[in-house]
């Protein structure tokens, strides 16, 4: 159970949110990531399943690559799940990014991602919501379009995020909280 909370110490208020990650634990490269989980609706809310390198190809952000097996914000009907490059952030390529049909996502779903030397398949409740190709470019080492390949390796981050005024989740609102992310069961497989 991942929990967003707002607390007051000294005459302060924050905000404190769960996160679990595999960082200098356990990483891997290529295989299948499947993660059963509930996650809430509302207003600043930012539940995510994601992945970063441990050990990377390109360096900085977004070149070293980022795979966002799911994330909900806004109270939207659906969950996004996204691919984080060079060649898509810098170089304004559109190609890493979907939004999945509605689904029941208050309810547990199993989100997932299959990570080949080649692509990148995103399957929510067993069904395959997108696919992001290795296209082999001639200038990769230039665009980097693929920094998922041999030498990259990525860990595994379960959070529940608040968000605030100018970010993507927006600004929170307190009556969402406390707000919970249910994590059923998470599966590796190489």
């Amino acid at each position: 159970v991942l929990k967003a909370i707002k607390t007051e110490k000294d005459g302060k208020e924050y905000y404190t949110s769960g996160k679990v990650n595999s960082q200098n634990k356990r990483d891997f490269m290529y295989g299948k990531v499947v993660v059963s989980a509930k996650v809430p609706e509302g207003q600043g809310l930012w539940p995510a399943i994601w992945m970063m390198p441990q050990k990377y190809i390109y360096q900085g952000w977004p070149a070293c690559g980022e795979i966002d097996i799911m994330e909900h914000i806004r109270q939207e009907p659906h969950v996004h799940q996204t691919i984080h490059t060079h060649y898509r952030n810098n170089l304004g390529n559109e190609a890493g990014t979907t939004k999945q049909p509605p689904c029941n996502y208050w309810d547990y779903n199993v989100y997932a991602v299959e990570w080949r030397p080649d692509y990148l398949e995103f399957y929510v409740n067993d069904v395959l919501t997108f696919r992001y190709e290795n296209m082999h470019l001639p200038n990769e080492a230039e665009v980097m379009q693929w920094p998922f390949g041999d030498g990259s390796e990525f860990y595994i981050i379960l959070n529940m995020g608040l968000g605030d005024e100018g970010t993507w989740a927006g600004p929170m609102d307190d009556a969402n909280l406390p707000a919970v992310m249910e994590i059923d069961w998470i599966k590796v497989y190489r």
